[in-house]
């Protein structure tokens, strides 16, 4: 009697999972890699702990990894050429030349900025999906941003000051280097891309987010979404709700797993979100 009770239990949580989450049945492999935000040089790497809240606010499901970059200061380059170099061989090792294998890539901040670094510059066919949390389209939005907040606009060639400060802290960045809105080359047309920012968001600046987002489409991708939210705190906007509905609903409308009563709810939210 014990048992039976057990395994109707078993029945039932099974049968409220599939109520919930769809499944789509694919001829291949899907597999999410998120590509981490900048947080400072910690001994123990936050990668996978940013894309468990992901996954935790039912905004990634199935089989991911994430990426871990060298945060040290000395070789912190924000998307360049080495955190490109770190996610295409991540890339590479799960798709080894097989097209059977697809792959969404999910970035926050700086790691959204790396995706659209890598996407330009190198051949990434498998990739069916991008969501970018908070990208900038280039580091001088962002400084120009810092200087306007802490009021210092006024002081005569104050760029060349931050930009000077920045190579003594961060020597492995190249101002002339790597940058997503330059290296926008359109390879795949068609491939669906979702950006999402907060207008509260003081690290980086929502509207870097909306020129790439603009750029992009213009340059010629297709299935281009801007979300553009009225709050939220940088890093964290995994927890908004709305973000959680469009990015669903994103997922369904490419035939990617998804949560079914989410997807509902923001699927006309996302025609919305569409340029």
């Amino acid at each position: 009697m014990v048992y039976r009770y057990i395994l109707w239990i078993l029945l039932l949580s099974l049968s409220i999972v599939d109520s919930t989450y769809t499944n789509v049945a694919l001829e291949h492999q899907t597999i999410t890699i998120f590509s981490p935000g900048y947080v400072g040089y910690l001994k123990h790497p936050i990668s996978m702990r940013q894309a468990n809240r992901y996954a935790k606010n039912n905004m990634l499901h199935g089989s991911y990894t994430a990426c871990t970059y060298n945060d040290h200061k000395k070789h912190v380059n924000f998307g360049q050429k080495g955190d490109v170099k770190i996610l295409y061989e991540h890339y590479s090792s799960y798709c080894n030349d097989d097209e059977n294998i697809k792959l969404v890539l999910i970035g926050l901040s700086r790691g959204g900025s790396t995706l659209f670094n890598c996407i330009g510059t190198k051949k990434t066919e498998n990739i069916v999906a991008v969501i970018a949390e908070a990208p900038f389209a280039s580091v001088d939005d962002v400084v120009f941003d810092i200087i306007k907040q802490w009021r210092v606009n006024w002081i005569p060639g104050i760029k060349y000051i931050t930009y000077a400060l920045m190579k003594v802290l961060y020597p492995s960045y190249n101002p002339n280097g790597l940058q997503p809105i330059t290296s926008i080359n359109v390879h795949t047309p068609s491939l669906p891309i979702l950006i999402a920012c907060s207008k509260q968001d003081i690290v980086i600046p929502y509207t870097s987010s909306i020129r790439l987002a603009q750029a992009l489409k213009e340059k010629g991708y297709e299935n281009v979404y801007l979300l553009i939210l009225p709050e939220g705190e940088h890093g964290f906007l995994s927890y908004n709700e709305e973000f959680q509905q469009v990015v669903n609903a994103f997922y369904a409308r490419y035939n990617l797993q998804h949560n079914k009563k989410l997807a509902q709810q923001g699927q006309i939210k996302l025609e919305r979100c569409k340029l």
